[in-house]
């Protein structure tokens, strides 16, 4: 607005005056100079004065409690075992639920090797129990799109390596 303003004014002055064309010139510098200034200081005082859009605060806060809603719901289902079969229907092991539910309180103390395919089996039956969850809460207004698609494309990229990897183990 200020340089429309000031170039607005430069043109209103009389076509009599003989110095016109310069003053219209250097109100045009004049607004250019201040407005690229302006426009390219901007983003450095805000990183010196460290400030953060609230808009930016608030997705992470709603990508946090829609990771936490998610994690309840995987943790509920590898604690009870319910609906978590294996990719030809047969049931984890209940061992391998137990100590992978344990997992989700604090890291693993043995070796899990031994357990790997199924394990990469399990983490694929978690992840079908959270997208199942992450549909049903997105019916409800509590989290926003985008937070919706940034989780479910998480969730996608999680599952195509998983498969990929299993795939490799039946090859290999």
């Amino acid at each position: 607005m200020r340089g429309v303003v000031t170039l607005a004014a430069a043109q209103t002055i009389p076509r009599t005056v003989e110095s016109r064309p310069e003053l219209i010139y250097i109100a045009f510098v004049v607004a250019l100079v201040s407005l690229m200034l302006q426009g390219f200081t901007l983003p450095w005082v805000v990183r010196k004065l460290r400030l953060s859009d609230p808009a930016e605060a608030s997705d992470s806060d709603e990508r946090e409690r829609l990771d936490d809603e998610l994690r309840t719901a995987a943790a509920a289902a590898v604690a009870t075992g319910a609906h978590l079969p294996r990719r030809d229907g047969t049931p984890f092991d209940a061992e391998l639920l137990q100590q992978t539910g344990l997992r989700y309180a604090e890291p693993p103390s043995e070796d899990w090797s031994a357990h790997a395919r199924e394990l990469l089996e399990l983490q694929l039956a978690v992840i079908e129990v959270m997208r199942t969850r992450l549909i049903a809460v997105s019916t409800g207004g509590t989290f926003s799109t985008a937070a919706l698609r940034h989780r479910m494309a998480e969730l996608d990229a999680d599952q195509l390596s998983l498969e990929l990897r299993l795939r490799d183990d039946d090859g290999a």
